[in-house]
């Protein structure tokens, strides 16, 4: 998966929000704040939310977004010190998308990463 592709308007990451679009290979286009959804940021880097993709449906970053964390405790940070993504989120259509080896490069865009579908 791509944050950064060479087509397309790529991520942004604020303390709030994630908005635009990152290319996966075997899943196509993810809009980050589709209407409807959004990848929200609590400014500690704890992710919630969802985002959508026409080949996958709804992502969801956060096992509170559906209140399942007793049974399947999930979801996805950035480290406020590196800017590192890390963890796994959940495509009913997918299964889960593990995130790693990402940098955020301070604010604005996103430089590539690679993130697993197990």
């Amino acid at each position: 998966m791509n944050f950064k592709p060479s087509l397309g308007p790529g991520v942004t990451v604020t303390d709030t929000e994630l908005t635009g679009f990152a290319w996966g290979e075997n899943i196509g286009w993810i809009n980050l704040n589709p209407t409807g959804g959004g990848v929200l940021n609590n400014g500690q880097g704890t992710l919630a939310g969802y985002a959508w993709s026409e080949n996958v449906g709804w992502i969801s970053f956060s096992c509170s977004n559906t209140n399942v964390c007793a049974t399947k405790n999930y979801g996805v940070t950035i480290d406020p010190n590196t800017g590192e993504f890390s963890g796994r989120a959940w495509s009913e259509n997918t299964g889960w998308i593990t995130f790693g080896g990402f940098i955020r490069r301070g604010a604005g865009r996103c430089s590539p990463f690679l993130s697993t579908l197990t």
